[in-house]
């Protein structure tokens, strides 16, 4: 099951973001700046509207004030970017850069596939109201081409890196998805249970909408299916009806608190608030039950 994993940083859902610039090698930098803006996600719920420091009406004093050529200085940006409307302004550096080893004489350096890439992030809120955020980022060149396989076609390996250096920045400001392994309840010598454990095929082959027919049916015909229950929850979940879930599993641990349903419960939750904190939404109406708010 697919389900969302808060950002690393801080969600910036919605908001508007001004790239400071990245310090480093030339040769990097720049790329890297347009990789951002070029791969910034348009999909829905996951907008975010990023621009660069030369589109900001920048008066002279920002360039006298800089703290180096690529990166202005917080003091000289951060009021100009408050009064354009923008919510944070993201910094960044390039720390190192390293090349697979190879023979030069046998393929030039420029040419050779980048063996990793390692940034470092810092995020501020044009507001004052929230201490900066920093984060480091290493991505390894053959880690990215499996992540990101549409990558692997690129003829220049190093704009394939920053491609995947952009994407994977992405996730330190944006929710993104990930793949959990989730376990259906598998009901033996009970009423219906064919039925289920048909659903539970179907779910396995990512059929969840026919998956949830069938147990829906089973617990129809048989209200204290639990199986059916605690599946249901799951489906639920894939579609982000937490309040649902929730319910269906509670019910579940009423009638058969066994830990398998117990843990069912407390994952679901968990769910819930890493996809409150990816889209930054307030607590749901109906409360946490299982778990509790993080330390400060």
């Amino acid at each position: 099951m697919h389900v969302w994993q808060a950002p690393a940083m801080k969600s910036a859902v919605g908001k508007r973001v001004i790239i400071a610039g990245v310090e480093g090698p030339r040769s990097l930098t720049g790329r890297l700046v347009d990789q951002l803006l070029q791969q910034a996600p348009s999909d829905v719920g996951r907008q975010i509207q990023l621009a660069t420091v030369d589109q900001l009406p920048q008066p002279p004093e920002i360039q006298l004030t800089s703290a180096t050529d690529a990166v202005p200085s917080d003091v000289a940006l951060m009021p100009i970017a408050r009064s354009e409307g923008f919510d944070y302004v993201l910094q960044g550096r390039v720390i190192e850069k390293t090349h697979q080893r190879i023979r030069r004489d046998v393929v030039p350096i420029q040419n050779a596939a980048p063996e990793h890439i390692t940034l470092s992030w810092r995020l501020l809120a044009t507001g004052g109201d929230q201490p900066p955020i920093g984060a480091p980022l290493t991505v390894h060149f053959d880690d990215a081409m499996q992540r990101y396989p549409d990558l692997a076609n690129e003829e220049d390996p190093t704009l394939a890196l920053l491609k995947a250096a952009a994407r994977d920045t992405n996730r330190l400001i944006l929710p993104s998805l990930r793949k959990d392994e989730v376990l259906l309840a598998r009901p033996y010598l009970t009423p219906l249970s064919g039925r289920v454990r048909k659903g539970n095929k179907l779910a396995k082959n990512g059929n969840w909408q026919m998956a949830a027919q069938l147990w829906e049916e089973a617990l129809r015909w048989h209200p204290l299916n639990t199986s059916a229950m605690v599946n249901l929850s799951l489906a639920a979940v894939a579609r982000q009806d937490f309040t649902q879930a929730k319910e269906l599993a509670r019910r579940a641990v009423r009638w058969a608190p066994t830990k398998f349903n117990k843990e069912n419960l407390v994952w679901i939750e968990l769910r819930q608030r890493e996809y409150h904190k990816s889209f930054g939404l307030d607590d749901p109406p109906e409360g946490w039950f299982v778990t509790f708010d993080e330390a400060p």
